[in-house]
């Protein structure tokens, strides 16, 4: 709700964007959402509490059929460790998807989150592979893997016809 006046100015200025507030998950309703700074999580942090407030929740899928969007899609998520939810009620959105932009976590920073290798995971069996790495953050104690944003292209990409090496 906090950005929702400068989304608003962004449609104005550009027919292409239309704004919903609120977020999105494996279903819809309610959920508690734990506010801390400019980040936010359905999933509780011992390091980032937060304040909670209760937001609608609606999934991809709802928001990509009533917004009629067109193919091919490119899905970005960095919902500090909720993506896994996210997919899962982007299923059908997922069959128009080219490009999928991933935060993976390594560590459970967040209550009951998703680890790298599970989403990783979950992607594959729905046709998606890896294509590259944008960025990676190390834990300031010991500079330890902790997160990553991945880009993960549907297998059916021309981005994967060649194989080679050269």
């Amino acid at each position: 709700a906090g950005n929702r006046d400068a989304l608003l100015a962004m449609a104005r200025d550009d027919k292409g964007i239309t704004v919903w507030c609120g977020a999105t998950g494996a279903l819809t309703g309610q959920l508690e959402l734990y506010q801390h700074g400019d980040q936010s999580s359905f999933l509780y942090s011992e390091e980032f509490p937060g304040a909670q407030r209760t937001v609608e929740v609606t999934t991809v899928d709802f928001l990509w059929e009533s917004r009629k969007c067109l193919a091919p899609v490119l899905l970005k998520a960095d919902v500090q460790g909720y993506e896994l939810e996210v997919l899962k009620g982007a299923t059908q959105c997922l069959e128009a998807t080219e490009m999928l932009i991933l935060e993976v976590s390594f560590r459970r920073i967040y209550k009951d989150s998703a680890l790298a290798h599970e989403i990783i995971a979950y992607v594959a069996d729905r046709g998606f592979r890896i294509y590259d790495l944008c960025s990676y953050v190390q834990r300031q104690s010991d500079l330890d893997l902790i997160q990553s944003d991945l880009v993960f292209v549907s297998e059916s990409s021309s981005l994967f016809s060649y194989q080679g090496w050269k």
